[in-house]
């Protein structure tokens, strides 16, 4: 799939006809995860797609908000880490 299409899909005014055509839709998945913008993509189509499509938003984005959880663990761990350290290092 060209990235142009992906693009339009994805602009202020999202071509939501896209959506409509399942060959064009499993084409904006593919594209869009190989582009990294899969939760974004996911985010503009799961209001306008039909109940058994949205399967792949919801996996999409629950894994988005998975990494995202996942990352501000990551960051309290490593600004406790430099506490601890300056705390070792300066007292």
């Amino acid at each position: 799939m060209p990235t142009g299409c992906l693009l339009r899909f994805l602009a202020e005014s999202p071509g939501f006809d896209a959506l409509l055509e399942p060959a064009s839709w499993s084409a904006i998945k593919k594209s869009a995860g190989g582009l990294g913008v899969a939760t974004l993509a996911a985010r503009v189509a799961r209001s306008r797609l039909p109940a058994e499509e949205r399967a792949w938003c919801d996996a999409i984005l629950a894994a988005s908000w998975g990494q995202h959880e996942q990352s501000l663990r990551d960051l309290a761990w490593t600004l406790l880490f430099l506490r601890r350290t300056e705390s070792v290092h300066w007292h």
